[in-house]
């Protein structure tokens, strides 16, 4: 997998449960976004 645009993130930081769970949601719909219409009728999104 290329990783160039991975973060880390600890979960014991200063970083706030808010922007953790944003950063999640920003992922997923860039994931999902970029799954042929296809793949995604197959997992039902």
């Amino acid at each position: 997998m290329n990783k160039t645009h991975w973060i880390g993130v600890r979960l014991e930081s200063d970083v706030p449960d808010d922007e953790i769970k944003e950063m999640i949601r920003t992922a997923y719909r860039l994931i999902v976004n970029s799954l042929t219409s296809k793949v995604r009728e197959e997992l039902g999104l």
